[in-house]
């Protein structure tokens, strides 16, 4: 609105007060005719108050009244402005140039310049306005008219389409005017004007300078979101976020709904997906009839898509499209039918491809969704459908990019369906749009091998799989050759191969897309050859980098349960048990049961037996139910709560009579019953394998507790007539050779060794069974061996090495006969023995080094010491810190003894005690002892033999001789009481043995 100067405006104000001054305290008694200032200060009133009809009117009687008056030509000026706003512009127009010629020097010659210049540019006449407006500059004007009329120009201009004139009218403006009050909306037009011509960063600097120059202007704070779209449009998205959240408390309604879809769009652009989803929801819970609600349903659809959120990005996909026919309902179809896939809802996906296509056959995405659409038949298995899906595509979208692979596809529908004639006219077809041909040629190779791997032919498969990938290394397909190459004979079990291809595969293709598939394969061969530290490995690789959407590997559960089984292999129990409880309920009664296995093998019973119970509830039916019944069985039985095991087992037997575990249930009822002392029940309950059983594996069993219970209860014999009847009832049960086997055996391990000799020869003459001959052979020779009759005994274990050569016992066979052929002087064929040994003994260490043992005892024997010596150093080499090399390191012990190195014998015997437990250890100590009383230290001798009950309390010979040793270190000493007290205690703790006999022998000659 045009202004009045501050100069006339004071003088109007001090009129007005003068007259009110003036006015007397009481009415006048007559009207009286108003002074000219009171008529032109009443008229201004109107005209300040927007009366403007009357306003016009007084000016004009003012002017009329009073022609001379100095305030004439001001009432022409108001009058001729209030005219304008009563919108009579032609005699508004006429005033104004009426005021020009009558009062061209005027201070208000300006404004009415100004005045008739903004008419022309708001009746649409902008050159007038532009010539008007510069007479206004041309005349020196005032600093605040002078940018209001550039202002003007500016906005004159724009009208004309002259906006780069425009902006330098409003550039002037700004620049030259800054402190002018039209300077802001100046400043405000430049931005506006940028933004129209796109030039956005132009815009954005514009913009920044508005709102730091004139930070109280009513423009710079209602930019509102101009700046933020100029920053959208520049994709500076980040700013544009900062500048929509700090413009957002002060919008309106509109446009702070404006403000949140931008916002949500913004954080779209940044893959800031949690916050895009927040922004979207927020505009389309609040926003249901904006044009732009779509298009946010759009937004928030494809940010749920991002989260992998495929179901929640279905829905919201699926609200876009309906009563639409634009081609954000195509876009929106085709993508909810993605998702859908994604979910695993294919026929669902396949409906909205297919609608995709129909609804919009022209629309951007049609070739892609009946690409999809042919895609989702084929996974479905549907391959005629499929075939005339990419049929359909190669027909009616022929440029479309996706025309190439639909011929492959086709192709390979064609090979799914028998045509291979068809197959290849599709490739040829293929080739023909400059494809590459030996990359087709691959790629049918490839699919000929897939058919066959898919058909189980993985003996045809494999050697076509291998030949690809060795013609074309570097063929788009050879990756996948190399790894279907090793799953093929991956299926034909031949593991070491499929290793090797497996591992090339992921040497060589460090990106490829069976990366995952391969560790788990890798995984599967460790796992099934026993190598679980690096099935754990190469699981755990595959978890690392497994995608739920890998169509060749959804096992995710698998690889942690097998995780979970290497750990519980390698008895890493606490390790398993976390794994299978981090599987969870997706790991099953399976899962289950084998947390009860591993808290069992941890020492945890109560958490074991809580855990099978928690099998039977929640898995009645669990294939593992009678398995985790009988481990509860078992579990009582080892925490001897026979009652409950008993009652376990019976009721496993009352459930499943059939099952496998029917018969090892019985058994451990009998083994319950036994070891609570209830011989009479047990051998009852041993019989019922016999009888309800009698193909079981645990007949012999139950037979040797059967035996051992009648033994107790001094009625073996019955044992004889069990087998015997057994045998009548089951006369082609192989069984009985293993019953009557188990009955000897028995007898020989409680001491029967007549009973035990007649039993095994009568098993030798009338056994068909060969596999427990050599056992038989072995008790026999071990028989005579104890019989002190070593001529016999030498010639039965010889029989076994004669015959039984792949037998367990034959390297203990040539042990004895070694053993034995030391002690009567015949060194020879010790020699010969132990030789025997180390050949039997396979890679076996232990085995190697007691034979390398004997062997140098035997050479010893013959005064060969220095072979002796070589031959055990050369076996402790091999492996010097290995406990295997125990005997090997007691023998060099024996020879630094023989040559008179006593402190390093010593030494030697101390570390083979120290660190053994076995046999080994035990001789060593004793032989520790014997030196250090040859030596002339019978009180260390009694102190090293005194611990000999306490490290090796099993080994009776050589805690017979520890004994008898103490005994002679404390006659040496003088202390004949202690060694009477000694002799007495081998009397009693080894009576019947020789070295009772020596005992009583060395106690009379005290």
């Amino acid at each position: 609105m045009p202004h009045v100067s501050s100069t006339v405006r004071g003088c109007f104000i001090g009129l007005l007060l003068l007259g009110a001054l003036s006015l007397p305290t009481r009415a006048w008694a007559q009207a009286m005719d108003p002074t000219p200032e009171q008529a032109f200060a009443d008229a201004y009133t109107l005209y300040a108050t927007q009366v403007y009809a009357q306003a016009a009117h007084a000016f004009a009687t003012f002017r009329t009244d009073h022609p001379q008056h100095p305030s004439a030509a001001e009432a022409l000026y108001y009058q001729a402005d209030a005219t304008l706003a009563l919108g009579d512009s032609d005699a508004a127009v006429r005033l104004f140039r009426q005021f020009q010629r009558e009062f061209p020097v005027h201070p208000l010659a300006f404004e009415a310049r100004l005045a008739l210049g903004k008419y022309f540019y708001e009746t649409q006449q902008p050159q007038q306005a532009i010539a008007t407006l510069n007479e206004v500059l041309a005349n020196d004007p005032p600093y605040d008219l002078a940018a209001k009329a550039l202002y003007w120009m500016g906005e004159s201009a724009l009208l004309l389409d002259q906006t780069d004139e425009a902006l330098r009218y409003f550039t002037r403006a700004a620049n030259d005017y800054r402190y002018a009050p039209t300077a802001d909306v100046a400043q405000y037009a430049i931005d506006f004007t940028e933004v129209r011509l796109g030039r956005y960063n132009d815009a954005a600097r514009s913009f920044e300078v508005l709102a730091s120059r004139y930070p109280d202007s009513p423009y710079a704070r209602n930019i509102g979101l101009a700046l933020a779209e100029v920053y959208y449009e520049l994709a500076d998205y980040r700013r544009a976020v900062e500048e929509i959240n700090r413009r957002m408390p002060t919008l309106g309604t509109d446009g702070r709904e404006r403000a949140t879809f931008l916002l949500a769009e913004s954080y779209n652009q940044l893959r800031i997906t949690d916050d895009a989803i927040i922004q979207y929801r927020r505009f389309t819970e609040g926003n249901p009839n904006s044009p732009y609600y779509r298009r946010a349903l759009y937004g928030l659809a494809w940010n749920y898509y991002y989260a992998e959120a495929h179901q929640l990005a279905a829905v919201e996909f699926a609200k876009v499209y309906p009563n639409e026919t634009d081609e954000l309902a195509h876009k929106a179809m085709y993508y909810e039918g993605v998702n859908r896939k994604i979910t695993g809802e294919l026929q669902t996906a396949l409906g909205l491809f297919q609608g995709a296509v129909q609804g919009w056959p022209e629309g951007v995405l049609a070739d892609e969704a009946q690409f999809e659409a042919g895609v989702t038949l084929y996974e479905l298995r549907r391959w005629r459908e499929a075939n005339e899906a990419f049929t359909q595509l190669v027909r009616t979208y022929r440029t479309s990019p996706f025309v190439g692979e639909a011929l492959r596809l086709q192709g390979d529908t064609y090979i799914a369906i028998g045509d291979f004639d068809a197959a290849f006219e599709s490739f040829d077809r293929a080739i023909n749009l400059d494809a590459a041909p030996q990359e087709l040629r691959d790629e049918v190779t490839f699919q000929k091998a897939w058919l066959l791997y898919r058909n189980q032919d993985f003996v045809a498969a494999a050697p076509e799989f291998q030949n690809l990938h060795r013609a074309s290394p570097n063929a788009r397909k050879a990756a996948d050759a190399l790894f279907w190459a090793a799953e093929s004979y991956y299926q034909l079990d031949k593991l070491d191969l499929a290793e090797r291809l497996f591992t090339e595969y992921l040497r060589t293709y460090t990106d490829g897309a069976q990366r995952t598939a391969a560790h788990y394969a890798l995984g599967w061969v460790a796992f099934r050859e026993s190598r679980y530290d690096t099935a754990i490995r190469q699981f755990t690789r595959f978890l690392d980098t497994y995608n739920e959407r890998n169509e060749y590997v959804p096992y995710r559960t698998d690889a942690q349960l097998r995780i979970a089984d290497s750990h519980y292999a390698l008895k890493q129990y606490p390790r398993a048990i976390r794994m299978y409880q981090r599987v969870g309920n997706q790991g099953g009664d399976y899962a289950l049961y084998q947390t009860g296995q591993a808290y069992y093998n941890a020492g945890d019973a109560v958490a074991a037996i809580t855990t099978f119970r928690t099998l039977f509830e929640e898995f009645p039916g669990s294939e593992w139910r009678q398995e985790a019944q009988y481990q509860l069985g078992y579990i009582y039985f080892q925490n001897q709560d026979f009652d409950q095991a008993v009652e376990t087992y019976e009721d496993l037997i009352r459930r499943y009579p059939q099952d496998g575990l029917a018969a090892k249930a019985q058994y451990g009822i009998g083994d319950a019953l036994y070891n609570a002392g209830q011989y009479d029940a047990s051998v009852t309950a041993y019989q019922r394998v016999l009888n309800r059983f009698p193909r079981s594996p645990f007949v012999a069993d139950a037979i040797t507790g059967m035996q051992n219970a009648l033994i107790i209860l001094d009625d073996e014999a019955r044992t004889t007539a069990i087998i015997d009847s057994f045998a009548t009832a089951n006369p082609d049960s192989p069984i009985v050779d293993q019953l009557r086997f188990r009955q000897a055996e028995v007898q020989y391990q409680t001491g029967q060794l007549d009973a035990a000799l007649a039993s095994l020869q009568q098993f030798i003459r009338s056994s068909g069974d060969a596999s427990l001959l050599p056992e038989a052979y072995f008790y026999m020779g071990s028989i005579f061996e104890e019989r002190d009759q070593k001529q016999e005994a030498t010639s039965y274990f010889r029989q076994l090495l004669r015959s039984y050569q792949g037998s367990p016992r034959a390297p203990e066979a040539a042990r004895r006969v070694g053993a034995m052929s030391l002690d009567s002087g015949d060194a020879r064929r010790a020699l010969e023995a132990y030789q025997q040994m180390e050949t039997l003994a396979g890679e076996d260490g232990l085995l190697i080094a007691q034979a390398r043992y004997g062997q140098g005892l035997a050479l010893m024997q013959q005064g060969r010491n220095d072979e002796a010596e070589r031959l055990l150093q050369d076996a402790i080499d091999r492996a010097p810190d290995a406990p295997e090399t125990a005997p090997a390191v007691l023998g060099l012990a024996r020879i630094k003894e023989r040559q008179g190195e006593a402190t390093e014998a010593a030494r030697l015997y101390r570390t083979i005690a120290q660190n053994n437990r076995n046999d080994e250890g035990a001789e060593a100590l004793y032989r520790l002892g014997d030196l250090l009383l040859r030596s002339g230290n019978p009180s260390g001798a009694v102190e090293t033999w005194s611990r000999m009950a306490t490290l090796f309390g099993s080994f009776y010979e050589w805690n017979a001789q520890s004994y008898l040793g103490q005994a002679r270190a404390f006659v040496q000493m003088g202390r004949s009481g202690e060694a009477k007290r000694i002799y007495e205690k081998v009397e009693n703790e080894f009576s019947g043995t020789p070295y009772a006999d020596t005992a009583t022998q060395e106690k009379a000659n005290l």
